[in-house]
């Protein structure tokens, strides 16, 4: 990778996180790169989430301004996933969004305002899989 290489969309501080860690461009390297700014339970999220679905890219979605908040897609998944860390749930829990890609395709997959980071990772890997194990929405 050139050294002086610049990557407008992120801080100063996250190009040179980028430069020293070798990382390449791309949505990849943005995404690792904003990730280093997110809240601790939010980032130890993500990274369960890349431990459980190997070389797929994660792949920002929507609004990372947040250090509170990510969406992202997996790459060749049809969904988004949404995670929303409050201070009212309980530790390690989330409020969560799991949307079909493209939007209007298929709407809410999944939706819930305190899951667990365990039961998060159970339903990325049903999503990641066959449609017919994918969860079904319950009404409220």
């Amino acid at each position: 990778m050139d050294d002086n290489a610049t990557f407008t969309p992120l801080s100063e501080t996250a190009q040179h996180r980028c430069r020293a860690a070798g990382s390449v461009s791309g949505w990849v390297l943005t995404c690792e790169a904003v990730v280093d700014q997110k809240a601790e339970d939010i980032q130890e999220l993500l990274d369960g989430v890349r431990e459980l679905i190997g070389e797929r890219a994660i792949e920002p979605y929507g609004d990372w301004d947040d250090p509170r908040s990510a969406g992202f897609r997996i790459g060749g998944v049809p969904a988004t996933f949404s995670i929303i860390s409050e201070e009212r749930l309980p530790e390690r829990h989330f409020n969560i969004q799991i949307e079909s890609y493209p939007p209007n395709d298929m709407d809410y997959l999944y939706n819930d305002r305190a899951v667990s980071m365990w039961r998060f990772l159970e339903l990325v890997e049903l999503i990641c899989g066959p449609r017919d194990n994918w969860p079904t929405m319950m009404p409220r």
